[in-house]
């Protein structure tokens, strides 16, 4: 990913910053880990879902976290319903 892709963050009260592929990586491993997947498999799931997020983000130049995470709860509740869930609802159940 060669041009920087600004993420807006929530309601717009923090400062917007640019797209950042381990914060996301480590986010989606955080919830698979939660929902006792080995940590083989949370990586796996990470990696193919943040691969899927870029891919996804090619064509944009801004988003909001909002979209990145509605899009990689998508992708990651398609090999796990339990991590997506998590994943999704991250703030609210953490």
């Amino acid at each position: 990913m060669t041009t920087a892709i600004l993420v807006i963050k929530h309601g717009g009260k923090r400062k917007s910053e640019a797209f950042d592929r381990q914060k996301l990586l480590k986010s989606i491993e955080a919830a698979a880990s939660s929902v006792s997947l080995t940590n083989g498999v949370a990586n796996d799931i990470a990696d193919k879902a943040t691969a899927s997020v870029e891919t996804w983000l090619a064509d944009k130049t801004e988003v909001t976290s909002d979209d990145i995470r509605r899009i990689a709860a998508r992708i990651v509740t398609k090999f796990s319903a339990e991590a997506g869930y998590l994943y999704q609802n991250q703030k609210e159940v953490l």
